[in-house]
């Protein structure tokens, strides 16, 4: 069980090759760390899972405790909830033997976890089952669903850009096309932030208009204050990997769309975005996420994931839908009464709108409140 982060230092590249070879981008140290350095909530605890043997790392759980008022001690890997898929790493191979030993370490860990929340994981990842499984004691933690989401894709595979691109609908490409040759005619280019010297430009830019695009919806529910610290030191960890990936679009060297991807082992997952509302007739999120797809085609990557939610622009440009599964993992501990009485409201809430008419369901939500991405 590993505390600190001068110890997490030295196991920074090992554990960074891991989440390349999962092509998981938000498991690696580069995105992680900095999130623990700069947006790790008030009194949260860091308790990382290394699994090594003769060779080094083989596999790493990187958590936090979270204690609430109500005494629930909870657990959380890191970056949840700024990013989804988050979750513990394992060599190929040795699977079973690393979630045997996070395990084990778990289940006597100080304080003891009463709830481990689990963000935004792929239906298809089998180890939450392997966490409930593989629970020390007589008996197995409950595995409790609560949201699910889709989250869009592109698959890149043997296809061209070109291929891609036919495949869409006609009236698709004509108006991407149009819109294209009216930012032409006013000056726009397309750019990918390439150095240090760029970033904190860029970062500055993108800040800018996502908070502009989600002013008016309720403010940005991810790019806090302290969420926005942590970039520059991502910037730093993945910008000479080619793994930190912010896209701008400008006009007069006015920045009117920015999106930013993060890319580990030919997987590229679209994080956030924003755009000025002044331009949108000409459609400048699409454009740049299509100049984004065209780059990881040139590259060699393998998929562009397009996030949880499913906004009907990703569904434009997907041709893929996986679906994402919030949960939460309650061992039978001593704790087990006061985490079940925490968590029933919310269960309670969403099993009733799984019940009810589609037509009904706007209107209880306005009643019980709308549900958000993960637990609060």
């Amino acid at each position: 069980m590993i505390e600190d982060v001068a110890r997490l230092e030295t196991l920074r590249e090992q554990w960074d090759e891991l989440a390349v070879a999962a092509r998981e981008p938000f498991r690696s140290p580069h995105w992680m760390l900095p999130w623990w350095q700069h947006a790790a909530p008030p009194g949260a605890r860091l308790r990382v899972v290394s699994v090594t043997d003769d060779t080094g790392l083989i596999g790493i759980a990187p958590l936090y405790n979270e204690p609430r008022r109500s005494g629930v001690s909870r657990y959380r890997f890191l970056s949840a909830p700024a990013a989804l898929s988050t979750g513990p790493l394992a060599r190929a191979g040795r699977e079973v033997e690393v979630m045997t030993e996070v395990c084990r370490v778990l289940g006597a860990v100080d304080p003891p976890a009463d709830l481990i929340i689990l963000d935004g994981v792929s239906v298809g990842e089998r180890w939450p089952d392997e966490l409930r499984v593989r629970w020390p004691g007589g008996r197995r933690p409950e595995l409790l669903r609560d949201i699910a989401r889709p989250a869009p894709a592109v698959d890149l595979g043997a296809r061209t850009y070109e291929d891609w691109l036919a495949a869409k609908s006609k009236n698709f490409r004509e108006q991407m096309r149009r819109r294209r040759r009216k930012l032409d005619k006013m000056g726009a280019s397309f750019r990918l932030t390439e150095d240090a010297r760029g970033s904190e430009r860029d970062i500055e830019s993108f800040i800018r208009l996502h908070h502009s695009r989600w002013q008016g919806r309720g403010g940005s529910g991810v790019l806090t204050n302290a969420v926005e610290r942590m970039l520059p030191a991502v910037a730093s960890g993945l910008l000479s990997k080619g793994r930190f990936r912010l896209w701008t679009l400008e006009i007069e060297q006015r920045a009117i769309s920015s999106h930013l991807f993060i890319a580990a082992g030919g997987e590229v997952s679209y994080w956030l975005g924003g755009f000025d509302e002044a331009w949108s007739a000409q459609q400048p999120s699409l454009q740049v996420l299509i100049a984004a797809i065209e780059d990881a085609w040139a590259r060699g990557d393998r998929r562009v994931d397009l996030g949880g939610g499913g906004q009907a622009y990703k569904y434009r440009l997907a041709d893929s839908v996986e679906n994402l599964h919030w949960s939460y993992l309650v061992p039978h501990g001593s704790g087990y009464g006061r985490t079940r009485v925490e968590l029933f409201p919310r269960l309670a809430k969403r099993a009733l709108l799984s019940r009810i008419p589609n037509d009904a369901k706007d209107r209880v939500k306005r009643v019980l409140g709308r549900p958000t991405s993960g637990a609060s």
